[in-house]
């Protein structure tokens, strides 16, 4: 079938029109390769598919599709060697449960859809990898008991802010320094404690006097 007559047959627009109802991207990506078919054993098979479905929705069923997305990204940058964000194996985690439960629900459904039900024994399940990662990753953020040296660097991270803290909480409270200090807080940029001095000031007073890289003394106006 050439495009004119798919054109004048609305084809693409049906097609646009189905694609409103997908809940994942990748059935938009199905729905975008999917082309009229000649062979009629394929056309019966995906009737058939279709009839299926319109089975478990005429018997008030919900098919659980909920957290099935697109990760070939993911997949395609850990295959290269990069490492993947909290988010992007949070992502990962949702797509594992989601493949889970559509095989748990489709695998009892033999009266209603034998053919989809059929396909759910090719749906693979990671519970360990799962659960793993939902150990680990809390609130799209690694958990600091996601490992002993995590928790022992973070642990380190904290005491040695704290003593930053310290630091500048005795400058800031120093009557030598009151003239200095534009306003009174600590406030953290870019990863840096930070201290508002005067800009009048600001050659007359050092950083490495009072504490480390950690720490900024911004110019206040």
């Amino acid at each position: 079938m050439n495009n004119n007559t798919m054109e004048k047959l609305d084809y693409y627009k049906l097609k646009e029109i189905v694609k409103r109802y997908c809940v994942s991207t990748l059935g938009k990506n199905l729905i975008d390769k999917l082309i009229p078919s000649s062979n009629l054993k394929n056309v019966k098979r995906m009737m058939n598919e279709t009839s299926e479905g319109r089975n478990l929705i005429d018997a008030s069923y919900h098919v659980p599709l909920e957290g099935i997305s697109n990760i070939n990204p993911l997949i395609d940058k850990m295959e290269k060697g990069s490492s993947l964000e909290a988010g992007d194996l949070t992502a990962v985690s949702d797509f594992l449960r989601g493949c889970r439960k559509l095989k748990s629900f489709i695998k009892n459904k033999e009266g209603y859809a034998p053919t989809l039900s059929s396909y759910g024994e090719s749906i693979s399940e990671f519970s360990d990898i799962e659960e793993e990662i939902n150990r680990c990753i809390r609130g799209c953020m690694v958990d600091s008991n996601a490992s002993r040296e995590l928790s022992r660097i973070r642990r380190n991270i904290d005491n040695n802010e704290n003593k930053i803290k310290e630091k500048l909480d005795k400058f800031l409270k120093s009557s030598g320094n009151k003239q200095y200090i534009g306003e009174f807080f600590i406030s953290k940029r870019n990863g840096k404690f930070t201290v508002p001095i005067k800009s009048s000031y600001k050659n007359m007073v050092s950083r490495t006097a009072y504490s480390s890289s950690d720490v900024r003394f911004s110019h206040w106006c």
